[in-house]
């Protein structure tokens, strides 16, 4: 099985990159100005996005009269939680009540000559209607503001006739879709609309359902706390225009403020009601007594009680005032306990959020609270009956059920301490028994008088209390940092637009070559051949822009001829002397340069003073002629079919005294027949006794075989690679024969190498092989190179 040749590790050399790079100079000139041209664009088209945002600080609601009612009761209250605040800031109960303070529900839109962009307040009109059919919400409408009175009005709705017509700005427009009407705003010079040359006058409007427009800013809205340790959040959002962004947040904000100060004030006027009724009874009872008391005391005489009358007297008030708190706390808890058996909201309670010192009562309360505030929140998104609403409804029915139990164990102990104060009391009534019978009936009288009364001044203060709070109802949240929006946009951001297209501006590109590069089949460098074959490269030669093909002779020195005499030096690191002379020239395919390598290595060698004949084997095509300028009459073709001698197809090449040449001769129909018959081993006997070096111009050796019959004779054969010509599948192919042993002893030749560098070779001129030296500026052609990527390109070099 056929293996790769090992790619030996190079060291990254930055000058050979850049050199591959820079013939396509013109793709990154072009790729830059597209990448930068198309992020101004982006940076001017796309509507900045600006991000908008306030801070809020939530506090505790429970006022300082309520508190210090409950407290007072042995209530307790339960402190906001973070997360149920937040899930109100976004509720559709808030939303809305911003959305009713703002003009949201209409949106217009400048119609420029590219692009569209929404101008809020900054419209010369505001569009008002009563209410409008259902399509209005879904098409867009059409203002062309004619002069300061006129405007033409038009929609075009799918499956109708597009309406348009002429209304007149404060007055009714009938239109199928409903009746607007079109309202100059007074901030606007509409002087200007009378101006002719005035051309911002084509307006777009879009009308939005409230649902719809409530589930926008809903989704926008960002809320969440500014650290773990802190009570305050931060609402933001992101909106093109700030100030409509801004104009939002503070009415969401305010109205989350009026929010709770009206859930307050409805708890406290819950609890005033509440106060009101039991003051109400008290008063008729204490009303009652006080005529009773009177009237027995005018009846009997009796103008003030005995001394130990009056202590056995303060005892049963302190006992009784005990009971009677009692009496007020479990009418609180009773309370309560129908306010959850009839599946009301905790959070509509009259004294909110009861919790009677108990901790279990606090944690239920709050887990319903919490339960119910979820279920609130998932509905919103989910619709009646889902399957996830189950297990949320059957863990509020058992936390429900299991508050209830808890306050029915509150209420019992309630009656178990009352139970005791009643024995007690039994104890003082069995002292007053033995008292005289006026005096005792007097107590009883003044003991429930007393009761009453001090009942009926502890809920009069009270009164007071909620009272005042009413009056002086406030939000314990308030406002940290009011809405403002950031002073330059979120996106586009023009930095970062121009920094990522500079980056796409130089990576296509370079992508780009790289592709190019590794989908390019041809050879163009020396690291390819090397990477390919392990086959040594005798040497590298120029492109001759040269008429002929004898550089050799019409340039002797140039950097080719120069490039050859090195080629003719290692030779002989080949093996190549006079005992063994004979050297075969052969590539891929025929147009490769074989014939003029073959030309100039035998006139290099002849001008080193050897005798050199070069013969003309590639029978199917021969070309020396062209350039010698000699006869193909007679030739090899001619010798080997028997029909002339050695001595008669030797040509003399009219160049070199010592340079002969034996063209091929008329095309023969059978060419490898010829090679393979013993009348070539014989001319080839006869040439070396003749001959110090004999070169052979064979055929190509990736279309036929006759190079390969010919490469027996040789001691060393040449393969030819021609500079973006020869495909790396056919160096492949010859490293396959090599390695088969197939080929003998052979080198390649770099041929028509740019030393230039532009094509991704090597930057610099040289005769490569094996003791040559590299740079040859001091050659015409290197001399000749004088344009402004040339110098560079030597900069580069140094």
């Amino acid at each position: 099985m056929e293996q790769e040749p090992i790619v030996e590790e190079k060291e990254f050399d930055l000058k050979l990159l850049l050199s591959k790079h820079l013939k396509y100079w013109y793709l990154f000139v072009f790729s830059m100005a597209l990448a930068l041209g198309a992020a101004w664009f982006y940076n001017w088209y796309t509507a900045p996005v600006y991000r908008v945002a306030c801070k809020v600080l939530i506090k505790d609601d429970a006022t300082a009269g309520t508190r210090s009612l409950l407290k007072e009761l042995d209530v307790s209250v339960v402190n906001k939680n973070m997360e149920n605040e937040m899930e109100i800031l976004r509720s559709h109960r808030i939303v809305d009540g911003a959305l009713d303070q703002l003009e949201f529900g209409t949106t217009y839109f400048l119609i420029g000559n590219i692009k569209t962009s929404e101008v809020y307040t900054d419209c010369p009109f505001k569009l008002t209607y009563d209410s409008v059919h259902h399509y209005a919400y879904f098409i867009p409408l059409f203002v062309n503001i004619i002069n300061s009175d006129e405007f033409d009005f038009r929609y075009e709705l799918e499956g109708a006739q597009p309406f348009s017509a002429r209304g007149h700005f404060g007055k009714s427009l009938d239109t199928p879709l409903g009746t607007f009407v079109l309202e100059r705003r007074s901030h606007f010079n509409h002087a200007l609309l009378n101006d002719p040359k005035y051309e911002i006058r084509n307006y777009k409007i879009q009308l939005h359902g409230r649902e719809r427009l409530r589930n926008y800013y809903t989704q926008r809205l960002n809320i969440s706390p500014i650290s773990t340790q802190s009570t305050i959040v931060e609402i933001s959002m992101l909106d093109e225009v700030p100030q409509k962004g801004v104009d939002f947040l503070n009415a969401l904000v305010q109205t989350y403020l009026q929010h709770d100060i009206n859930e307050k004030n409805r708890n406290a006027a819950r609890t005033a009601v509440f106060i009101e009724g039991q003051l109400d009874k008290i008063s008729l009872d204490l009303e009652s007594i006080e005529n009773s008391r009177e009237l027995y005391m005018t009846d009997k005489g009796i103008v003030d009680l005995s001394t130990e009358s009056q202590m056995i007297l303060e005892t049963a008030r302190r006992i009784d005032q005990e009971i009677a708190g009692n009496r007020a706390r479990k009418s609180m808890v009773g309370f309560l306990k129908e306010y959850v058996r009839n599946n009301n909201e905790l959070s509509e309670l009259a004294p909110s959020s009861l919790n009677i010192y108990d901790p279990l009562l606090v944690s239920l309360i709050e887990k319903l609270i919490n339960l119910e505030t979820d279920r609130e929140r998932v509905t919103v998104e989910l619709k009646a009956g889902n399957p996830q609403l189950v297990p949320l409804d059957a863990e509020i029915r058992v936390t429900r059920a299991l508050l209830l139990e808890n306050i029915n164990n509150i209420e019992k102990s309630i009656e178990a301490n009352n139970q005791e104060l009643e024995r007690e009391l039994a104890s003082v009534k069995s002292r007053i028994a033995v008292i005289p019978k006026t005096e005792r009936e007097l107590i009883g009288i003044e003991r429930e008088y007393r009761i009453q009364e001090s009942l009926y001044l502890y809920l009069l203060e009270k009164k007071a209390e909620v009272s005042i709070s009413l009056a002086a109802s406030s939000s314990d949240n308030r406002i940290v940092d009011g809405a403002r929006a950031s002073l330059g946009p979120v996106r586009p951001v023009t930095s970062k637009t121009y920094s990522i297209a500079m980056i796409l501006g130089l990576l296509i590109p370079i992508v780009l070559v790289y592709g190019i590069h590794q989908l390019d089949d041809k050879v163009r460098n020396l690291e390819t051949i090397e990477s390919l074959t392990t086959i040594p490269v005798i040497g590298a030669v120029g492109v001759n822009k040269d008429e002929s093909n004898l550089v050799l002779v019409s340039r002797p020195q140039s950097a080719i001829a120069e490039a050859y005499r090195s080629i003719r030096t290692n030779l002989k690191f080949f093996g190549v002397d006079e005992q063994h002379k004979v050297i075969l020239i052969t590539s891929s395919v025929g147009t490769e340069g074989k014939t003029f390598s073959a030309m100039n290595l035998a006139s290099v060698l002849a001008l080193g003073g050897s005798r050199v004949v070069l013969l003309g084997l590639d029978l199917r095509k021969p070309r020396i002629i062209d350039d010698f300028q000699l006869s193909n009459e007679i030739g090899i073709s001619t010798h080997l079919s028997g029909q002339h001698s050695i001595d008669e197809i030797v040509q003399r090449s009219g160049v070199i005294d010592t340079f002969d040449i034996i063209p091929s001769g008329p095309i023969p129909p059978n060419p490898s027949e010829l090679i393979m018959g013993q009348k070539m081993n014989e001319m080839m006997d006869e040439l070396k006794s003749r001959y110090d070096y004999i070169i052979i111009d064979s055929p190509p050796l990736g279309l036929v075989t006759d190079a390969l019959i010919l490469m027996k004779f040789a001691a060393l054969s040449i393969f030819v690679v021609r500079f973006a010509s020869t495909s790396k599948h056919h160096l492949r192919h010859v490293e396959h024969l090599h390695k088969q042993g197939r080929l003998g002893k052979i080198a390649v030749l770099f041929n028509a190498v740019k030393f230039s560098g532009a094509q991704g070779g090597y930057g610099y001129g040289y005769g490569y092989g094996y003791g040559s030296g590299k740079g040859y500026g001091y050659y015409e052609d290197a001399a000749s190179k004088t344009g402004v990527f040339s110098k560079l390109r030597r900069l580069f070099s140094r």
